[in-house]
């Protein structure tokens, strides 16, 4: 069976006039599952005799043209499935990469904004002052360290007037 183009090349005249005798019944024809006609090279060259006495042989280089153009594109066709699913990969991969990329920078952005937005209460500012180096000769005497030097003063200043007899006519009373 030949299609309306195959025809054509094989017989001496065109698709649309071979169309039309299909339409107006002097030949025959059917249609295949994608709605194109399959015609008979015996019910064409019937209806169009062929100029050249070899009929038969121009059918079969035209079928063994367009078997080569089939397989060809069969080839083509497999070779662009391959290259699409190479295709879809990547962009899953891509897919992937970018929702990583987006979460990571909504993390960071959320913590960046914590960060400028954050007004400690004064109890936490206390917490945040950094505690004296206990090895630093410079650091902050601990308060309870005053309480402990001025009371060592007191009772050292007390033993040095008692010891030193300042305290003999003095009265304490309390």
């Amino acid at each position: 069976m030949l299609t309306l183009g195959e025809a054509a090349k094989v017989s001496t005249v065109t698709k649309s006039a071979i169309s039309k005798a299909i339409k107006n019944g002097r030949m025959s024809a059917v249609k295949d599952d994608k709605g194109y006609y399959q015609i008979d090279p015996a019910e064409l060259f019937r209806v169009f005799p062929a100029d050249t006495g070899n009929s038969q042989s121009t059918v079969e280089s035209v079928r063994l043209e367009t078997h080569k153009e089939a397989s060809s594109l069969q080839t083509t066709v497999e070779h662009l499935r391959e290259l699409l699913g190479e295709i879809k990969s990547e962009r899953d991969d891509l897919r992937q990469r970018l929702d990583k990329s987006e979460d990571e920078r909504c993390a960071t952005q959320s913590k960046l904004t914590a960060l400028l937005t954050h007004q400690p209460k004064p109890e936490q500012e206390a917490q945040i002052t950094p505690k004296a180096n206990q090895n630093d000769p410079s650091a902050i005497v601990r308060p309870w360290l005053w309480v402990a030097l001025a009371l060592a003063l007191v009772f050292g200043v007390g033993a040095y007037l008692y010891l030193s007899g300042h305290f003999d006519g003095i009265a304490v009373t309390l």
